[in-house]
């Protein structure tokens, strides 16, 4: 989808009743996208967040002296390439191909996962590599260079209405009057009704296992 189809729905949909400087007759905003643009971005990363859209993979490199590792392209124990879009670590696998159990004390040598981005290894062996698949983030939108006529966005279509829903919630937020408010959080029902119906519906599995209807489209 290009970002001025996403753009237009905006314009003719959510926030046409807003002083956007917004030209109906060619779905264009006037005064240019700043006021929307940072809200898009979020609102994309918001579902990313909740729904199991997007997986990727990075290789770390265990030294017996790091216990805590931290998916962050800074560390040297982080394989060259990763693009620091980890939202949450879905399941690791060692070079033999198995997959190790998660926040299981029962295990030996367990691996917990504290928090979305990061592993405890209890007994790191140096050298040794492991496969950590996460739940990734999309693309950023840069604001500054960006041409909403060519802008891909690589989204699946049925998240299209929880993120228009979003980005209505948080524009609308951003006017101080008592009807902004209540149009703020009358979207923000609206986005919450709709990534419920997703997970409802199995198109997405938040759990963070492979949800087939996505693979056989490839999303995962």
């Amino acid at each position: 989808m290009l970002l001025k189809e996403l753009i237009n729905q905006l314009v003719y949909g959510e926030l046409s009743t807003l002083p956007l400087g917004d030209d109906h007759e060619s779905g264009e905003l006037l005064d240019g996208y700043d006021a929307i643009m940072p809200h898009i971005n979020l609102a994309i990363t918001a579902v990313h967040k909740r729904l199991y859209i997007r997986q990727e993979s990075v290789v770390l490199t265990q030294d017996t002296d790091i216990k805590k590792y931290i998916l962050n392209s800074k560390f040297s124990y982080i394989a060259d390439g990763f693009l620091d879009n980890s939202l949450k670590i879905e399941k690791v696998v060692t070079a033999d191909g198995e997959e190790l159990l998660l926040n299981d004390s029962t295990v030996d040598n367990p691996i917990y996962t504290p928090t979305p981005n990061r592993l405890d290894i209890t007994t790191p062996v140096s050298g040794t590599t492991l496969t950590v698949t996460f739940r990734a983030n999309h693309p950023p939108i840069d604001i500054l260079t960006f041409d909403p006529d060519s802008e891909e966005i690589d989204i699946p279509e049925f998240v299209l209405e929880p993120i228009l829903y979003y980005i209505a919630s948080r524009v609308h937020a951003s006017y101080p009057s008592l009807e902004g408010t209540n149009e703020s959080l009358n979207y923000r029902q609206k986005y919450e009704a709709a990534m419920a119906e997703l997970s409802e519906y199995g198109l997405v599995d938040t759990s963070g296992g492979t949800n087939i209807k996505l693979e056989t489209n490839g999303w995962v």
